[in-house]
């Protein structure tokens, strides 16, 4: 039973820290600007009394003023987040039967439908671990049975009756509106196995990576897998300690059929059934954007990048911890960063003015 405890958070610490690549004083991109990145910033901490930790793991929103950051606290009223416009308040749904959430990935559709994935423990068994499927359903809280579900990394959707899962066993689920269905990708039985990142374009086509530990060679092996009409076909594989270029990593993040992907190296582009990269720079750790033009990456040692729809640029003139950026959201005049701040989270805001 400690076991089902232990392999979750193992693969957590083992996600977070094999990708850091360190490049010496990288030369970022320049070039006119279609959107602009000049912005005005408010830094706010997540913080509560007597609360030992709170670190938070993805964040979206439907607008401005309606902000939800998820993640883990040491006290699970303190793992979810919401931004009202004014202020950040903290938000514990309640379970009668379930203890404390820890949550991995949000998606959503609209300040009404939103998922959040991760993983919970029974109250009468703190032991064992089970996958936490939340739904936020017009001011109610849903929760999927978990009993008997692996640990949730992941999650994409096109609507809240087609939403696609990555678990802690290798699989991919698949969600109807009812009831899951799991879509198996052959790696199910290898050690530490897991689908940790996607990104759909549509219903039908879903793009997911995954990663595996090789034990007799020390070394992780990602693997990227097209998902159409719930059929799982694996598209690529390599070893990290084989290959040059990391060409698949932290975050899956597509618009128009480009696919993006934050790496150990940078950024890469998936078009036409091929990687090339885009940004090369030290571990980028989430992509996101509003539109072709407007994308932004969050880096390792609090880097952050701007796509204005013809080249990248690093923005500075922000106020950073230095730590990484793991996570970000965006719309066409505001972004969302989340990054660490010893054992609490900081938040930057960002407002985009005229230049």
């Amino acid at each position: 039973m400690l076991k089902k405890t232990l392999l979750p958070l193992i693969a957590l610490i083992l996600l977070f820290f094999i990708m850091p690549t360190c490049k010496n004083n990288p030369t970022g991109p320049t070039g006119p600007d279609t959107t602009g990145n000049n912005f005005e910033w408010r830094v706010d901490t997540l913080w509560m009394p007597k609360v030992f930790q709170i670190t938070m793991w993805d964040i979206w929103g439907s607008s401005e003023n309606d902000v939800w950051a998820v993640g883990h606290s040491s006290v699970s009223k303190a793992a979810i987040w919401h931004w009202d416009g004014e202020t950040w308040q903290n938000i514990k749904p309640e379970f009668e039967e379930w203890g404390g959430l820890t949550h991995r990935k949000i998606f959503g559709f609209s300040k009404d439908d939103f998922w959040i994935v991760g993983g919970l423990n029974a109250k009468a068994y703190p032991w064992e671990t089970y996958g936490s499927l939340l739904h936020y359903n017009n001011g109610s809280w849903e929760l999927y049975p978990p009993e008997g579900l692996p640990y949730f990394l992941c999650i994409w959707g096109s609507a809240s009756d087609n939403l696609y899962i990555g678990a802690f066993n290798g699989s991919i689920y698949h969600y109807n509106g009812t009831k899951l269905t799991r879509i198996k990708t052959g790696i199910e039985d290898k050690f530490e196995s897991q689908v940790n990142t996607m990104w759909g374009f549509n219903e039908n086509t879903v793009y997911a990576k995954a990663s595996t530990y090789d034990t007799t060679r020390n070394t992780l092996i990602y693997y990227f897998y097209k998902v159409e009409n719930q059929t799982a076909t694996l598209v690529d594989s390599f070893s990290l300690n084989n290959v040059e270029n990391q060409r698949l990593g932290n975050t899956l993040w597509g618009y128009n059929n480009e696919l993006y992907s934050g790496t150990g190296e940078g950024i890469y582009k998936y078009v036409d059934e091929q990687w090339q990269l885009e940004l090369p720079w030290t571990t980028i750790y989430d992509i996101y954007g509003s539109a072709r033009n407007n994308i932004f990456a969050g880096a390792y040692g609090g880097g952050l990048f701007h796509y204005n729809g013809i080249d990248w640029k690093q923005i500075n003139n922000f106020k950073s911890s230095g730590q990484t950026i793991v996570a970000l959201w965006c719309n066409k005049d505001y972004v969302f960063l989340v990054q660490f701040l010893g054992n609490y989270q900081q938040i930057i805001q960002g407002k985009r003015v005229n230049s």
